[in-house]
């Protein structure tokens, strides 16, 4: 399917939508897709565009508040397959709890990291979707002015050398959590 083609295919709600093309070597730009709203039955689509033709893009955002258990799964899949294609990558502002989970289960079991995402951003609604996970270690909570964060790490069972850094943060309003990998 073309990209204009896969474009007419949304219903964007005039939220936002913004696509940056330039050289993918020009670090002085910054080359990014953001889609907000899109809100039909296509969502695979949409997601599979900003994945095949992302390897031009340092971020790839979602901001939508309506994410089903496969698209998810989807979102999941992109996050620990597509580390070569895409450096950072931020969802928003759905309840992200089982995508949550997902990470955090695959970050202590997984044998191969060499393919996940290196740093996510997931956005939420609601302080109750950002929890501490059990498997938390060296938990430091900090609070500055009307901000609070809480910084832990995810160790693998298999290679204790991999971790991942993950932040929960309240701000106002504003509640999300950032994962980024960090190797010894």
């Amino acid at each position: 399917m073309k990209t204009k083609q896969l474009l007419n295919n949304f219903t964007l709600k005039s939220s936002f939508y913004t696509l940056k093309k330039g050289n993918p070597n020009d670090n002085s730009i910054e080359n990014y897709i953001n889609f907000g709203n899109a809100s039909n039955n296509l969502i695979e689509n949409f997601l599979n565009f900003g994945l095949n033709y992302s390897a031009i893009y340092k971020k790839f955002v979602i901001i939508e508040s309506n994410i089903s258990e496969p698209h998810a799964n989807i979102l999941f899949n992109i996050i620990v397959n597509e580390g070569k294609k895409l450096p950072a990558v931020c969802l928003g502002y759905c309840d992200f709890s089982s995508l949550y989970e997902l990470i955090v289960e695959y970050v202590t079991t997984s044998k191969d990291f060499s393919k996940m995402i290196s740093n996510v951003c997931l956005l939420y609604d609601f302080s109750e979707n950002v929890k501490l996970s059990e498997k938390a270690k060296n938990v430091e909570t900090k609070q500055v002015d009307d901000s609070k964060s809480t910084e832990y790490q995810i160790v693998n069972i298999y290679n204790p050398k991999v971790k991942l850094l993950f932040a929960n943060v309240e701000q106002g309003k504003f509640f999300h959590t950032t994962i980024r990998k960090i190797e010894e």
